[in-house]
């Protein structure tokens, strides 16, 4: 059971800039959904002056501010990456392969290809999913 994973955007383990720049992209997108669902939510309630939409305004609001904080979130990580992957330099092993699962979630994963002499390391999954 060996299966390889590749970076979606294809920056071949030498620029990050690119990782970086799509990270971003993608969060400033979903903001942009949720704020074309949201805003217009909160903004009614002042453009038809009616208080029976307050609770409509008020789910609009919580939307729009739940969503700034996460797009602050996910730009202030993007940033820290940014940062880090400045000072540290990438060091590109090749692709990842799964050699398998132990207990407890516990993946077995060798970086590089055969022959190569990459080391055999295992981790767990943080997120908790399998």
């Amino acid at each position: 059971m060996q299966e390889e994973t590749r970076s979606p955007c294809g920056t071949g383990g030498t620029d990050f800039q690119g990782a970086v720049k799509r990270h971003r992209t993608r969060a400033l997108k979903r903001f942009a959904k949720r704020a074309a669902m949201f805003g217009p939510m909160w903004l009614q309630i002042f453009v038809t002056r009616t208080d029976y939409l307050l609770p409509i305004a008020i789910v609009g609001f919580l939307g729009l501010l739940i969503s700034a904080i996460r797009l602050s979130s996910a730009l202030s990580w993007t940033r820290r990456c940014s940062r880090l992957f400045r000072t540290y330099p990438i060091a590109f092993r090749g692709p990842v392969q799964q050699m398998g699962i132990e207990r407890n979630n516990c993946f077995i994963i060798k970086l590089g290809r055969d022959g190569s002499g990459s080391p055999t390391m295992t981790g767990t999954n943080v997120s908790g999913k399998g």
